[in-house]
């Protein structure tokens, strides 16, 4: 069985587009899955069947994983605030933001500043 480094090339390509969408729209803090399955031509349950086969997360969880890494990216290569950081990766509070952060990477965000 192939494991996910090795992502046949197609497959490796959405979730690049995928992706790629989701940097345009990052600091959207509206901008969940209607807006990505319009943007990528499927349904929502059609987007959610793909992104969970590839990354065995839901649309939602993607969505949140992909604006929390690069809220952590922000963290170690900038001198914004992490509020700053946080609402330029579409978070709507620093509170929500703190603790999924926490979640995803065990730390807050605050401490990767240390």
């Amino acid at each position: 069985p192939a494991d996910s480094a090795s992502l046949p090339e197609v497959e490796d390509i959405f979730i690049q587009k995928i992706k790629a969408h989701l940097e345009k729209h990052l600091d959207d803090t509206g901008y969940s899955v209607p807006q990505l399955s319009r943007a990528m031509g499927l349904s929502q349950s059609q987007l959610y069947r793909k992104i969970k086969a590839l990354t065995d997360l839901s649309t939602v969880a993607f969505i949140r994983r992909f604006r929390l890494q690069r809220g952590k990216q922000l963290l170690e290569t900038t001198d914004l605030s992490v509020s700053e950081i946080a609402y330029q990766v579409g978070f709507t509070t620093l509170n929500y933001f703190s603790d999924a952060f926490l979640q995803e990477f065990g730390l807050r965000p605050n401490a990767i500043r240390k």
